[in-house]
């Protein structure tokens, strides 16, 4: 199913008023402290993977079936980045180390360590963008690649061409980039500030939603996560930082768009929260500050 039906979209959300239900189921065995430090997740068949990126790092395994389990990961001894989690073709899930230049590789079951990657560039996040392990570099040169993949079968991917500002602090700034959760063969990604939102498949240019402006979101970094499903489109909303230089905080508030009908509901969050994690039409998974993991939404179809 095509999620978009033109290259660009213009996206106007109002976050201010609240509509549907402003409620998040707890669950048990999920409250604080779950997730140590959320450092990115992964949907990998049945299951869904959260790295807590912690001195003591580890996966959440959370499957459709069967009790949560929690992995340990090996050798990481010089800690792990916040910056995505990846599934590359062997079957491992892999994130970066501090400072970009290394993926390290674990063993989705055991969590030992399988293997450590020199990268050919600082890297500034890994994440499974359209079925394939990518990687974003920290671009500033003008319409060069940001994206890079994981060699598979040759297949070819869309481009995401750097932002350029004059200097190399301000360009690397202007192309400050990130991915979320998305299907098989979609998944949404955006450059921070000034906000866009790009839909990356597989052997298509991007699909672009122009952010001009969102009522209520915070002026500069205004996303702070995204998920996207076949038929809706879900943010997770920054609150406006305390002073205008710094990023803004975590969200709390969330936002779905549904391309259907075209229409948005906003919710408020019962506290700051940190990454969307896995989600359908109606509710979403979500990974709280303080650890907890709830589902957010409409709570009236949502599914345990």
């Amino acid at each position: 199913m095509r999620f978009l039906g033109a290259a660009m979209v213009a996206l106007m959300i109002d976050v201010t008023a609240a509509s549907g239900l402003d409620v998040c189921a707890d669950r048990a065995g999920f409250g604080p402290g779950t997730v140590g430090d959320f450092g990115g997740s992964l949907v990998a068949g049945e299951s869904v993977y959260i790295l807590n990126a912690s001195l003591e790092p580890s996966l959440l395994v959370i499957s459709r079936i069967g009790a949560p389990r929690r992995i340990k990961l090996s050798s990481a001894t010089r800690g792990i980045e916040k910056s995505g989690l990846g599934r590359a073709s062997d079957g491992t899930l892999c994130a970066l180390s501090p400072g970009g230049r290394t993926l390290l590789c674990f063993d989705p079951e055991k969590g030992e360590q399988i293997r450590e990657q020199t990268l050919p560039s600082r890297m500034q996040g890994v994440w499974n963008v359209a079925g394939v392990m990518s990687y974003a570099t920290f671009g500033s040169e003008r319409g060069r690649s940001m994206v890079m993949t994981e060699k598979t079968e040759g297949r070819p991917f869309a481009p995401v061409p750097s932002r350029s500002e004059a200097g190399p602090l301000s360009g690397m700034l202007t192309n400050l980039f990130s991915c979320g959760t998305g299907t098989a063969d979609q998944t949404p990604c955006w450059f921070l500030e000034p906000a866009e939102i790009l839909i990356l498949s597989r052997e298509k240019p991007p699909r672009r939603i122009a952010v001009p402006a969102l009522k209520g979101m915070a002026s500069h970094y205004p996303i702070r996560s995204l998920l996207l499903t076949e038929d809706v489109i879900w943010f997770l909303v920054n609150d406006p930082p305390s002073r205008p230089e710094l990023i803004a905080g975590d969200g709390k508030r969330l936002a779905h768009w549904d391309r259907h009908s075209n229409t948005v509901r906003s919710y408020s969050l019962p506290g700051p929260a940190r990454g969307l994690v896995e989600g359908d039409a109606k509710t979403v998974l979500i990974v709280f500050r303080d650890g907890t993991v709830k589902r957010c939404g409409d709570l009236r179809s949502a599914t345990p």
